[in-house]
């Protein structure tokens, strides 16, 4: 009997060993040995730069993708990418029984809108019915609109297009939470869309270019090729209405200065708006904008913020100084250029084109479609109890002595509140919605309109849930919807190469762990924890002020990193993204090495060999930080030198922010330091280290 006894126990072990090596040796566990392998510059010293060790040869020819895209600029973009190749090979197969009603139209749409053809027939047909019930064109060549021009008012133009269609055109709507008081919708009044680029299109913008720069050229004549070839116009004439639009937009953009809804909750200068109606608008504005007509057509009940006031008042300055005529072409080319396919379509680029409207009019069934053919439902327990390590070891890391016992209650409160939730797909509802395969600019109309119709659906009676901003499976990012305390990821995160089941848990804390316990680490910033939602004050005055010294020493280390000047750098949200990375490098791998010692015996020979991959020289927890640095590995990581020049950066030129994304939280955390033996005082390990949370 004992003899049989210890049999037994020595097939169990050599049956566990068996297991665990075939597991080591899967062909997923070895690719990505490999790659890992290739992505590194093994002779940098990983002690002066850690990012070149972990990511020297990321930008070699290997890391050319089969997905379409010639160069992979970040691990991002490869995941985007790779989700989008995957959708766009569902939605061109042939529709199988298992789609259903839903998947056929779905289908259906982006067949119509791959065929469609560009300025064909059925485009100039949509288009000139468009103009007609929208205020005219003056632009079109023996147009009679002076005829009837004393009609046109455009209030009423721009207002009836975005209640059909969603269109921004000259007062821009948003809908969304009230971050004020977060359990109900409210209409936002914010900048409008514009055809100059966001980056250009600012105060800041302008100010740093003028309407004779080269930028404003390439935009000049694209207006002005869209003009000829919409309007039968010669390019004479097109180029000339096109100067005017480019001038009109550039005085518009001077007004507007970018700005997230989120941070209303702190700006004291929206708090004082929290029950004004469009009518208060109207009046503020003197009447020179009919608010009501501009926006919705209908007063609403629903609290308004105006988010942008420089802007609104930089469209009564510019309306005031244009003729009707202009302002009648601008909005008839906006309108046109929402509904158009892109000025530089090609064959080659319309599928990815017709996958993001797939995506903005269908979102719920194409993420059913991909979280039935692409999710592994297996990752979500794995996930939802890494989260659970994370909001642990953040709760750890509020008892550092810098918080208040009071400030302390209040975040650790709302930390026991955030859960993490995943896109999950029921029986869905049938769509009434009638797709015509041949018919895409009949299928566009009919979507657009039934899209605004469900966002208007969440400001008037009776209340219905957003059904077009929530989180789909095929996403690859985490969002935090403050409100709730909720966090959502897309399934599209939990996939090769940032995430297998297969990985050691060292890679899977350091990849997926991290972008969790940044998120998580953003949601006590001092944006997000100094005030709650109903405008109070969530901490003490002696926690804020630790908080801002300890900001301060981030500010200045960037500062020294990019600029060798501790003050040049003021760039605060991108200070708070630091932050949160930085944050989120603590966490994840206190959270890794609890769970590490969890395991049962947690000195296990077989355990600790699981952590690692084979025949890759580095323990686990070294693993941990490479598979930390190669998420971020980037192609914008070198400052660009003289095109062709082979001169060597000096250290200062190698200073970009992609590598400091890496090398500054682990240059801030000894933990780092000590794993891979970096002596006090050198590069990744300086005396003066910068720590929050």
């Amino acid at each position: 009997m004992l003899e049989a006894t210890l049999w037994n126990s020595i097939l169990l072990v050599l049956w566990i060993a068996i297991v665990a090596g075939a597991e080591r040796n899967h062909p997923t566990i070895l690719r990505k040995r490999n790659e890992m392998t290739r992505y590194m510059n093994l002779h940098a010293n990983p002690c002066k730069d850690f990012y070149e060790f972990a990511c020297g040869s990321w930008e070699q020819p290997y890391v050319e993708t089969r997905y379409e895209q010639p160069i992979l600029k970040d691990m991002e973009i490869y995941l985007r990418t790779k989700v989008d190749h995957d959708l766009r090979n569902m939605l061109q197969e042939q529709t199988k029984l298992e789609d259903g009603l839903n998947g056929r139209k779905l289908k259906d749409f982006y067949i119509s809108c791959t065929a469609a053809e560009r300025n064909g027939v059925a485009q100039q047909e949509y288009f000139s019915q468009m103009i007609e019930n929208h205020g005219g064109f003056p632009a079109i060549p023996g147009s009679n609109w002076h005829l009837q021009s004393n009609n046109y008012n455009w209030p009423d133009v721009v207002g009836t297009l975005r209640f059909q269609y969603g269109m921004n055109i000259l007062v821009g709507v948003k809908i969304g939470v009230n971050y004020l008081y977060p359990f109900e919708d409210s209409v936002y009044l914010s900048e409008p869309d514009t055809f100059i680029p966001p980056e250009l299109c600012s105060a800041e913008g302008t100010n740093r270019t003028d309407l004779r720069s080269e930028e404003y050229a390439i935009i000049e004549n694209e207006v002005a090729e869209n003009l000829s070839m919409w309007l039968t116009l010669d390019m004479e004439k097109a180029q000339v209405i096109a100067s005017d639009l480019v001038a009109f937009e550039f005085k518009l953009c001077t007004g507007i200065k970018r700005w997230d809804i989120s941070q209303l909750a702190v700006n004291s200068s929206y708090n004082s708006d929290i029950r004004k109606t469009l009518y208060d608008f109207t009046y503020q504005y003197d009447n020179k904008i009919d608010f009501v007509a501009a926006t919705l057509g209908t007063q609403i009940q629903k609290p308004v913020f105006m988010g942008n006031e420089g802007y609104y008042k930089q469209l009564v300055k510019t309306l005031d100084s244009t003729n009707k005529t202009t302002i009648a072409n601008y909005i008839m080319y906006q309108t046109l250029v929402a509904l158009s396919f892109p000025h530089n379509d090609q064959p080659s680029s319309r599928a990815l084109f017709c996958l993001e409207k797939a995506k903005r009019y269908f979102p719920k069934f194409l993420g059913e479609m991909y979280h039935k053919n692409y999710v592994n439902v297996a990752a979500r327990d794995d996930v939802v109890n890494m989260f659970d390590r994370l909001k642990e070891s953040f709760r750890r890391s509020l008892q550092n002595t810098w918080i208040r016992e009071h400030t302390r209650r209040i975040a650790e409160s709302k930390l026991a509140e955030m859960h993490l939730a995943f896109p999950y797909y029921g029986k869905l509802e049938t769509s009434s919605i009638n797709i015509n395969r041949g018919d895409y600019w009949h299928n566009l109309d009919i979507l657009m309109k039934d899209r605004q119709e469900a966002q208007f659906q969440r400001i008037f009676p009776p209340p219905h849930p957003n059904m077009f901003d929530q989180v789909e499976s095929y996403e690859t990012n985490i969002f935090y919807r403050s409100q709730h305390t909720r966090f959502e990821m897309g399934w599209g995160l939990l996939q090769e190469p940032l995430y297998l089941t297969q990985y050691p848990n060292s890679m899977r804390y350091a990849a997926i762990g991290h972008k969790l316990s940044s998120l998580l680490a953003s949601a006590f910033d001092d944006i997000s924890w100094s005030t709650s939602p109903n405008g109070v004050l969530n901490w003490d005055q002696s926690t804020a002020t630790e908080y801002r010294n300890r900001s301060e020493c981030f500010r200045q280390q960037i500062s020294n990193y990019l600029h060798n000047d501790p003050a040049l750098f003021t760039n605060t949200t991108l200070l708070r993204q630091i932050i949160a990375q930085s944050a989120g490098l603590n966490v994840a791998f206190d959270a890794y090495l609890n769970w590490l010692a969890f395991q049962q015996p947690t000195d296990d020979h077989e355990t600790l060999l699981r952590e690692t991959l084979p025949e890759f020289n580095f323990t686990n927890t070294q693993l941990f930080f490479i598979a930390f640095a190669q998420k971020h590995c980037s192609a914008g990581s070198r400052r660009s030198s003289t095109k062709g020049s082979a001169r060597t950066l000096s250290p200062l030129e190698r200073h970009t922010i992609e590598r400091y994304l890496v090398n500054g939280p682990l240059r801030n955390y000894n933990e780092f330091a000590r794993d891979f033996g970096c002596p006090m005082g050198v590069e990744m390990n300086p005396p003066d280290k910068c720590v929050i949370y």
